[in-house]
């Protein structure tokens, strides 16, 4: 019996040691796979200067408030390709740039970052959840949005590689709008908010008459917005609604201000001139296609394309047809302006250098697949994605 306890006691005692050695094992693997997930999680370091938004840097969706996609450098053919980059997932509609990094927000819901000079990756941000993410610059922090889930948005502070604060929303499908140290967001339910950037709380918020699918723009201490209901909005900072366009159609693009005048497109083919001051309409023209995406502005035209595969330019003031450019399928980003350049992507693969002056192709350059991001300029570098998660970027040879 004696023997029997003594067998029982040392299998016992065997078992112990046995199973305190496995865990051993198991938390050390434990360890391990945290410190490689860290280890896997960079930090996006920018240093800023004490001014670090300015012409060369893309900060936001349309480049400035004003929503103008024109920049003021000159970028002409022959170009050159300095670098294209493989991202961990699909990229969304916006790219921004400062400091020499380019950044953007992927399916997957991380933050990407991308060094301008060498095309290798500045780290990315791992933030909660896997839906798709969109952002906006400033100073030194990221706003971020987060299109469907919860927080919606996050504010994040890229020297320090914290965040700063998160705030719940609804579903947003458009882009953010950074004016000062606010940023304004319009969800799809047709609710426009104004939140302040230094703790995430709401200012304001006014609702809409329909559903809204496009991006805010200001100009002049105006918002200007579209709804699905053919109405476009000009709402002070009160908030009160100044003024109310209305039109047949869906409004899907976001509106460009130049020189008191809001352009914008509709799904009913038209593309308006409306009075920033007043909201009575200066002048229409009738493409021959849906227009979903926002219009460049310049000194002089106005152009936009449409799903008819085609590029319009008019002239700002009377909406009098300069040229079309037509592509192989629907032009499906925001024109932007350079110079006497003109830069546009299509659903047929290619991002186009158009002739500011006549149309004339000067220049393409046929990408892994559709192009679905709108082109940006930083630092005399035109940089654009595709579908096959590239992004590319080109300079001046």
């Amino acid at each position: 019996m004696n023997l029997i306890k003594s067998g029982l006691h040392n299998s016992f005692s065997a078992g112990i040691f046995e199973f305190m050695d496995r865990l051993k094992y198991i938390f050390l693997g434990v360890i391990i796979f945290f410190l490689i997930s860290a280890a896997a999680c960079h930090k996006i370091a920018i240093k800023y200067p004490e001014e670090p938004v300015n012409k060369y840097d893309w900060p936001q969706f349309g480049h400035n408030p004003q929503h103008t996609n024109h920049i003021p450098v000159n970028m002409t053919p022959p170009f050159k390709l300095i670098w294209d980059h493989k991202t961990s997932s699909a990229i969304g509609a916006s790219l921004v740039a400062a400091q020499n990094v380019v950044l953007f927000g992927t399916y997957k819901g991380n933050v990407e970052g991308i060094d301008l000079d060498t095309g290798k990756s500045s780290g990315f941000i791992a933030v909660r959840g896997t839906e798709e993410r969109t952002i906006a610059i400033y100073k030194d922090n990221l706003f971020i949005v987060r299109r469907i889930g919860q927080p919606s948005f996050e504010f994040y502070n890229l020297t320090r590689g914290k965040s700063i604060w998160e705030k719940k929303g609804e579903i947003i499908l458009q882009e953010p709008l950074l004016v000062n140290d606010h940023a304004f967001i319009l969800d799809t339910g047709g609710k426009m908010i104004s939140m302040s950037l230094e703790d995430g709380s709401e200012v304001w918020s006014i609702e809409l008459d329909a559903q809204s699918h496009t991006t805010p723009a200001y100009c002049n201490g105006l918002f200007v917005v579209g709804d699905d209901m053919g109405n476009v909005y000009a709402i002070d900072n009160f908030p009160h609604i100044v003024w109310k366009y209305s039109s047949q159609g869906t409004f899907r693009a976001a509106a460009a201000i130049s020189e008191k005048t809001v352009y914008i497109g509709s799904t009913n083919s038209n593309f308006y001139a409306i009075r920033l001051e007043d909201g009575t309409k200066k002048w229409s023209f009738r493409a021959n296609g849906k227009i979903y995406h926002p219009a460049a502005v310049d000194a002089h035209s106005v152009i936009f394309g449409a799903t008819d595969h085609r590029v319009y330019c008019l002239d700002k003031q009377t909406g009098t047809e300069k040229w079309t450019f037509k592509a192989n399928s629907v032009i499906s980003t925001a024109p932007l302006i350079t110079g006497k350049t003109v830069f546009v992507g299509s659903l047929d693969n290619f991002m186009y250098a158009l002739d500011l002056n006549s149309g004339e192709k000067l220049w393409s350059f046929e990408a892994s697949g559709r192009i679905r991001t709108h082109p940006i300029i930083v630092r005399d570098k035109l940089v654009f994605a595709s579908e096959g998660n590239m992004v590319y970027c080109f300079a001046q040879e």
